[in-house]
């Protein structure tokens, strides 16, 4: 997680070329933290406990990408932001519908099968990944009763995943929005907008950010309509809002403060990594706002 404003950081200093390349990075850091918490938790808790990590990674993600997208510096950069969402969306359903085709072309005669099953050594279903990737590699080598299990479990995680990356906008608009209307200037992302037309592109990219996540998670709904007839989204969505509903708003709560608190001064973490007050040496330095200081 502390890697994060770390990037965000340089992010925000860079030019549009890193700032381009610097977003598969943050797509790479969230898998790998799906990874490290497969390792971590699986073998000693199961995966129930995996869609509630991969619902606190995915949370933390998406609202360091929203507030990324207010000091985009090109509209290039945020079409490239959004595709590379799109794009590992469509990957996930990819590798569920192929999951899918392989598993029911592959019949085994009764002979066959039996002695495969007796052969084949059996596979834990309390171990799951948070991947969906994994998940779906998983689901081609099983070929019995099991695999609707983990058809469902990759299910709950691509949809959790989906209602996260929608909901995370809607958030980012009202707490910019309330910022930068108190007009804050201990937050040093809000203070640094030095005119309405840089909270109106703001809000614009955080509008198109929303419009494209509501069209990619109604195109994973009729997707995994289409590829698994019997699943409900909605009932597995409330399914997991239900039983995990209080750890889900303890953990944005807590996600956005820390976030809120990374980018205020008092933090002491200069994201712009100028580092200004260290070269403040006279006594008619005022601070501006933000990390910005005058008369240096």
């Amino acid at each position: 997680a502390a890697l994060y404003p770390i990037l965000g950081g340089v992010f925000f200093q860079a030019n549009i070329v890193v700032q381009a390349c610097l977003i598969p990075v943050f797509f790479g850091l969230r898998s790998w933290f799906e990874y490290k918490c497969d390792a971590a938790i699986t073998n000693t808790f199961g995966s129930d406990k995996l869609p509630l990590m991969s619902f606190f990674g995915v949370l933390l993600h998406e609202i360091c990408l929203s507030t990324m997208i207010t000091s985009i510096k090109h509209p290039l950069v945020f079409v490239t932001l959004v595709l590379a969402d799109v794009f590992e969306n469509a990957f996930c359903l990819w590798s569920l519908y192929r999951s899918k085709v392989s598993s029911s072309v592959v019949v085994p005669t009764e002979n066959e099968s039996s002695t495969a099953h007796r052969n084949k050594p059996k596979k834990s279903l309390t171990k799951r990944s948070s991947s969906v990737y994994s998940l779906a590699k998983d689901l081609r080598e099983v070929k019995d009763e099991s695999a609707d299990g983990t058809a469902l479990f990759i299910a709950a995680i691509l949809l959790q995943r989906e209602m996260v990356e929608t909901i995370v906008p809607m958030q980012a608009a009202v707490v910019m929005t309330l910022l930068y209307a108190s007009e804050v200037k201990s937050n040093s992302m809000v203070s640094q907008w030095t005119s309405r037309d840089d909270y109106i592109q703001a809000m614009m990219y955080l509008g198109i950010d929303l419009g494209v996540e509501v069209i990619v998670f109604a195109c994973s709904i009729l997707v995994l309509k289409h590829i698994y007839p019997k699943f409900s989204a909605w009932r597995i969505l409330m399914g997991l809002v239900r039983s995990n509903k209080t750890m889900m708003f303890s953990y944005t709560i807590m996600t956005w403060l820390g976030v809120l608190l990374l980018q205020n001064t008092l933090s002491g973490l200069d994201l712009s990594l100028k580092f200004e007050w260290l070269n403040c040496n006279g006594e008619n330095a005022t601070w501006v706002g933000g990390f910005d200081w005058d008369h240096c």
